[in-house]
């Protein structure tokens, strides 16, 4: 059995026009919910996304898992049913895919920026709370751990993410346990890696080159 491996390939988002032409080797439902988003920054977060997906699959010699097999699971994430399990996340022009070889993960990526934040202290731990409050750097780094292990039990929505329990790396919901790697990806960014092994090799790939020379 090959050891369980993580790859996040990622990159700064580029105009869906230029990726529109991948698109028409996608599955007809999600090309046309891609093309159908109104806002010219969703569309291109989205599409931006399953482009990683298909280029991370090759990367970990996935060939065979295509987008073409995409299809929702009972809590309706996007899987691929004979390929490695997957995430994508996105904030504010930074989108990620993390792709999980012999392991489930959940993935977040959060723009570290000055907000108000007190509306949001009540789902975080008293402690976090505390660290937190004045450094927005350490508010969106717990915040990522929070919705990656969310994301990873494959069940969403704000209210669990108060549910989430982190202790020495690990947090835990639903009785499940998710070990946590904080992946540096560009500066302004926090990222969160939620894992379901806890010896993992971890490769991180920037694909914003050949993103723009698609």
């Amino acid at each position: 059995m090959s050891h369980p491996r993580v790859l996040i390939a990622f990159a700064q988002a580029v105009g869906d026009a230029e990726l529109d032409e991948f698109a028409d080797h996608w599955p007809t439902a999600l090309a046309a919910r891609l093309r159908g988003m109104r806002a010219a920054s969703a569309r291109a977060h989205s599409m931006t996304g399953y482009r990683l997906l298909e280029l991370g699959l090759g990367l970990v010699n996935a060939e065979g898992a295509r987008l073409a097999a995409l299809k929702a699971d009972s809590n309706g994430r996007p899987v691929l049913p004979d390929g490695p399990d997957f995430n994508i996340s996105h904030s504010r022009g930074l989108v990620g895919c993390a792709i999980g070889v012999g392991c489930r993960v959940g993935f977040d990526i959060e723009r570290i920026r000055q907000i108000n934040t007190q509306r949001l202290m009540r789902f975080l731990s008293p402690e976090e709370a505390t660290t937190s409050a004045r450094n927005p750097e350490v508010f969106f780094s717990a915040w990522a751990a929070r919705e990656a292990s969310v994301k990873a039990g494959g069940k969403v929505g704000l209210a669990r993410i108060s549910r989430v329990e982190i202790d020495d790396g690990v947090s835990r919901i639903d009785g499940e346990a998710w070990h946590l790697t904080y992946p540096v990806l560009a500066s302004e960014y926090a990222a969160c890696l939620a894992c379901g092994q806890a010896d993992v090799e971890i490769q991180i790939q920037d694909f914003s080159a050949s993103l723009r020379d698609c």
